[in-house]
């Protein structure tokens, strides 16, 4: 697999997109859910890049208030965390109504399948791999200051490539993406949300 090298400036800290199945759909609109991102995170341990803890406005979202697992979707545009509490939007990332801006809508299945098979299940790639193919998958190029070992982030993106289209999560040990969207200056991240929780 042969891609371009882009040299990605560094980030301040990052917070990526949210999950949802079709199956557990509880906002369809393109308007979103009203949230409150609060805080962002290094995780104690290497399970993501980031966690993002959220206030959900909307009594009727089955997404709770709480911190969640989190991914980077927009590598080249920084969101300091110094900057919280964000006032924000949340988007189920199988919403048939997502907007174009939201990346390549047709890679959430890829994304989700990656979250749910090597990142939930990882015992072969680190979690800077993983967040390395999230990268590529939502159509961005790698950068070429991290030791990240591009070959095994290749075979998260081929796996991907050759068994995520049209993953859905289905079953209570599953997770879905959700989008957590702020405005088109700031980073756009994903949130993991069980799929029993929605």
């Amino acid at each position: 697999m042969v891609r371009k090298v882009l040299v990605l400036p560094v980030l301040a800290f990052g917070i990526t997109a949210l999950l949802l199945s079709t199956g557990c759909i509880t906002n369809t609109s393109s308007d979103g859910v009203k949230i409150v991102i609060e805080s962002l995170e290094k995780p104690n341990s290497d399970i993501s890049w980031v966690l993002i803890e959220i206030s959900v406005d909307d009594n009727d979202s089955k997404v709770q208030d709480g911190s969640y697992t989190g991914w980077c979707v927009q590598p080249d545009v920084s969101l300091p965390s110094e900057g919280c509490p964000y006032d924000a939007l949340m988007y189920n990332s199988y919403n048939e109504n997502l907007s174009d801006k939201f990346t390549d809508t047709e890679q959430w299945d890829k994304i989700n399948y990656v979250i749910n098979k090597v990142s939930k299940n990882r015992s072969s790639y680190s979690y800077k791999e993983v967040q390395y193919a999230i990268w590529v998958l939502a159509g961005y190029n790698y950068s070429v200051a991290s030791k990240v070992p591009l070959k095994n982030v290749d075979d998260i993106v081929d796996d991907a490539n050759e068994n995520g289209q049209g993953f859905e999560p289905s079953s209570s040990d599953d997770i879905i993406a959700y989008i957590l969207y702020i405005n088109d200056k700031v980073q756009m991240t994903i949130i993991e949300v069980p799929y029993e929780a929605c």
